[in-house]
């Protein structure tokens, strides 16, 4: 076994990361390890393991891992986190490297029933399309198929994010709607960009309490070509595993400065807050001189904390929208009026025509029957 170096570590720089490839180790700081794992054969130097030893004491006797297990190493702290490759299968997933990797054994048939009612409605729309292609015709199995394949690899995917997630704080702060929040960093690798993450997640009911502490497995996406993701899911290990050891085990590895940290966080906000991402520390960190109006995370919830850039621009056009309904409602409006009084001044004017005509027609009729010697009706009635 060969241990083989970058040129910046070398010389001092800091290590970080730990890769094993083809029986050898690569050690290279936070911005050369996708170069390492990429193109081992850069320029590297090598090293025995005393050197790296005296460097980073708590890697002795942690160097006997399979190929593709990546060491994270804090160089401020010592502290190391082994991220072995699990063997994924399910929606293809990108070559980040968790910082602890959670290597949560899954627990199928826990997590099913955690989620027995999705599993009862998906498991509904089968049997209806397995009975439709029976009495109607085959070509219903293609279909069925297809959605039986995409619900095995989203639960495959769900499986993988708590085998290869990362592992990170959260606490529930509402109880009613299962909301959690989790402390984390949407770094890259360069920079950092700490962030508050609110989400309703469902979980046992013996964890969802009001204050609870919980480790997650927090899975990271970035869909659009910022230098830090823009997508991340805290995955609760309670809703992975019943095994109290495990859950333990991952809850120790997260340090008390990151729970002091979320929970000084959460007293900022005056109320729950709603479903999203809350950046913290922008005047400190890699956020600061950013416009975070204009980043588009990605959120599924219902509640919507973020409003990305591409729904201002939809929220903005149905105001417009709205605004020329609004107007023209308005004008419309105006228009019905004007038309009442139109047609009201109308009616008046006619029947008082009508009145003035009759008037006249009257007193013709009066003056042609006084020539006539003809007496007035009405008088004669009168007298």
């Amino acid at each position: 076994m060969k241990i083989n170096i970058t040129k910046e570590v070398y010389e001092g720089g800091a290590l970080n990361h730990m890769f094993k490839y083809q029986g050898d180790w690569y050690g290279a700081s936070n911005d050369q390890i996708w170069t390492i794992e990429e193109n081992p054969i850069s320029e590297l130097y090598e090293v025995s393991e005393e050197y790296i030893y005296s460097r980073i004491p708590n890697l002795k006797g942690k160097l006997n891992q399979e190929d593709k297990t990546t060491v994270y190493i804090n160089y401020a702290t010592g502290e190391i986190n082994i991220n072995k490759q699990h063997k994924h299968f399910g929606l293809i997933d990108h070559k980040a490297r968790a910082t602890r990797q959670a290597n949560v054994k899954f627990d199928f048939i826990h997590y099913l029933m955690l989620h027995k009612n999705k599993v009862v409605k998906r498991t509904g729309i089968t049997s209806v399309l397995f009975l439709l292609g029976m009495i109607l015709h085959w070509i219903i199995f293609i279909p069925l198929a297809v959605y039986v394949a995409y619900n095995l690899f989203k639960l495959f995917a769900v499986r993988n994010g708590y085998q290869a997630g990362d592992v990170g704080p959260a606490i529930v702060i509402d109880p009613e709607n299962s909301k959690i929040a989790a402390l984390t960093d949407m770094s890259l690798g360069f920079g950092k960009f700490p962030i508050v993450r609110v989400m309703s997640i469902t979980m046992p009911s013996k964890y969802n309490i009001k204050g609870q502490r919980l480790a997650v497995a927090g899975g990271f996406q970035n869909t659009h070509k910022y230098d830090h993701w823009n997508y991340y899911i805290p995955q609760p290990i309670v809703c992975a595993t019943k095994d109290e050891t495990l859950i333990k085990e991952s809850f120790s590895r997260i340090n008390s400065n990151e729970w002091i940290k979320l929970e000084s966080e959460l007293k900022k906000f005056d109320a729950i807050p709603l479903e999203g991402y809350y950046p913290i520390d922008v005047e400190t960190t890699s956020w600061k001189g950013r416009d975070l109006n204009e980043i588009h995370w990605n959120n599924f919830g219902k509640e919507k904390a973020n409003i990305n850039p591409s729904d201002r621009e939809r929220i903005k056009r149905n105001e417009e929208h709205q605004k020329r309904k609004e107007e023209m409602k308005e004008k419309n409006a105006e228009i019905k009026s004007s038309l009442k009084d139109i047609w009201r001044d109308t009616k008046n004017e006619i029947k008082k025509t009508w009145e003035e005509e009759g008037k006249i027609a009257e007193e013709k009729k009066r003056k042609i029957n006084e020539k006539l010697g003809i007496k007035d009706k009405s008088k004669k009635d009168n007298n």
